[in-house]
């Protein structure tokens, strides 16, 4: 019956409790489930001091003003003749004016834009000898401008809205477009770009620590009508890498990473070990922090790269039963107090401005000296809880999830450099999922390889915070002019143009 509640619990804070992973209504007694004795028979453990901590709340002041980045227009109200005269009959003078901001929309519209190129001939036979040559753009000779690209990109990728939409859009402004055709300007995108994702890609795997992370997508086209696919999405300095998979399997995690293999040979290929003699790229990240999701297992069976597990991860399956499991809350705020360490740490070293560097050797100093007796608390508390818990309970599940991954879950303690949970990575597929509720699938095979490289490329742009439009302004006129043999893909991603865009 207890487990049964639980589930029920579950399934109700499922459909109508908050998303939010933050814990409500449990802060003013943090300190005694810290200091509670957990039920069973066996010596409590150990209690773990806390320190107060106070935020101040920011007092509400006036209205924000209009950004001063917008275009700017004046309107001036002048007063009439009839009010230009004052009670007395005398004539009024001006005082100047009274200034009140606004935003204001402008509808879009479409133009048919008409290109004239001037042609120039002979004097005498007048045959022709010169046409001013077109502008380069991404569609030679295409209907639409590249301006009109962008946005199709920009609305579908960026704002989750779909084509379908978009095109009965464009069609109420007067565009008469066919079905396929934004299809075809998505298309054209992604060409373009494709060679600089493949360079935010060996960017990204250069990075001595990277988050990974996989949702799935419906795709469109397979031999029974539709299948599951997956964006696979790897974060790291600042960047990210969409992979577009058709499978979940540990072969496309070895795909990203150049890890070579044998189809022949057991011992090798996507069900077996990588060979570390054979394997380059990316042979030099140093952490993968990701799930727990056996598809990650083979690369760290080498032991080059360690692997980095994720307290959010832990957090959430306890957070699932802390309304009716006070054991549950015990955990979630011991958890709590972990994270809250981390975020203090990173406040101080903010205020002090510290660099990388310091920052991460704060961030390891306030690690020993607080969070390894939290987590020390934590692994005492799990020990003496898992024989309370019949093996299938979910709070059973959650408990051995977590002893599972000890492990990789206590890395982050020695090196100031890692966080401690792999949010980074999820609030990067986050857009995608949202995304994906409008447009409900991917077309084809090749559609998911178009929109995991526009997809790198908005998402690298929204973590180095340069807007999308305008990269996309500054990168396509590169792109178009210059040959493909020439082009310095690393010169042109979003962490290259930050300085020059933001």
């Amino acid at each position: 019956n207890a487990d049964l509640q639980v589930q029920l619990e579950w399934l109700r804070k499922q459909v109508f409790g908050s998303r939010s992973e933050r814990s409500r209504g449990h802060d003013e007694g943090q300190a005694s489930f810290l200091n509670a004795p957990v039920v069973h028979d066996s010596p409590p453990a150990a209690t773990v001091e806390t320190e107060q901590i106070t935020y101040e709340r920011k007092k509400p002041g006036g209205r924000k003003p209009v950004s001063r980045a917008l275009p700017t227009e004046e309107i001036v109200l002048r007063a009439s003749d009839e009010e230009r005269v004052g009670p007395n009959g005398e004539r009024l003078i001006s005082l100047g004016f009274e200034v009140t901001e606004r935003l204001h929309l402008v509808p879009e519209k479409l133009l048919r834009l008409i290109i004239k190129r001037e042609k120039l001939g002979l004097p005498d036979t007048r045959e022709l000898a010169h046409t001013v040559p077109p502008e380069p753009c991404l569609v030679p000779g295409g209907k639409a401008t590249d301006a009109f690209l962008h946005e199709v990109v920009l609305r579908k990728f960026h704002q989750g809205l779909p084509l379908y939409r978009q095109l009965g859009l464009y069609n109420s402004l007067g565009a008469d477009l066919a079905d396929n055709y934004l299809v075809g300007c998505v298309h054209h995108v992604a060409a373009a770009y494709q060679p600089i994702a493949t360079a935010i890609r060996a960017q990204v795997l250069r990075e001595r620590w990277v988050h990974v992370d996989e949702t799935p997508v419906r795709q469109l086209g397979a031999e029974d009508g539709a299948r599951t696919a997956y964006f696979w999405a790897w974060v790291a300095g600042g960047q990210v890498s969409i992979h577009f998979g058709l499978t979940r399997s540990r072969s496309e995690v070895r795909d990203v990473l150049g890890i070579p293999y044998d189809p022949d040979d057991p011992r090798d290929g996507p069900n077996g070990d990588l060979d570390p003699a054979t394997w380059e790229q990316g042979s030099h990240i140093g952490f993968l922090i990701c799930d727990g999701y056996t598809g990650y297992d083979h690369v760290f069976a080498a032991g080059s790269i360690i692997r980095v597990a994720c307290w959010a991860h832990v957090r959430r399956k306890f957070k699932a039963h802390e309304e009716v499991d006070a054991n549950a809350r015990r955990v979630v705020a011991l958890i709590n107090e972990a994270f809250r360490v981390d975020r203090q740490a990173r406040k101080d070293a903010e205020k002090q401005q510290l660099d990388a560097a310091a920052t991460a050797d704060l961030m390891r100093a306030r690690r020993q000296e607080r969070t390894v007796a939290i987590i020390e608390h934590i692994r005492t508390e799990l020990d003496a809880l898992a024989p309370l818990y019949g093996p299938s309970s979910l709070m059973a599940k959650a408990i051995t999830y977590a002893r599972n991954q000890w492990r990789a879950l206590i890395v982050f303690l020695d090196h100031g450099c890692l966080p401690m949970d792999n949010n980074q990575a999820e609030r990067v597929i986050r857009p995608i999922a949202v995304g994906r509720k409008n447009w409900l699938f991917v077309g084809s095979e090749d559609g998911g390889e178009w929109a995991a490289t526009l997809y790198s490329i908005i998402e690298s742009c929204r973590l180095q915070k340069i807007d999308p439009r305008r990269y996309l302004e500054h990168v396509t006129p590169i792109l178009v002019r210059t040959p493909a043999g020439q082009l310095d893909a690393d010169a042109l991603t979003p962490r290259s143009l930050r300085s020059t865009l933001r």
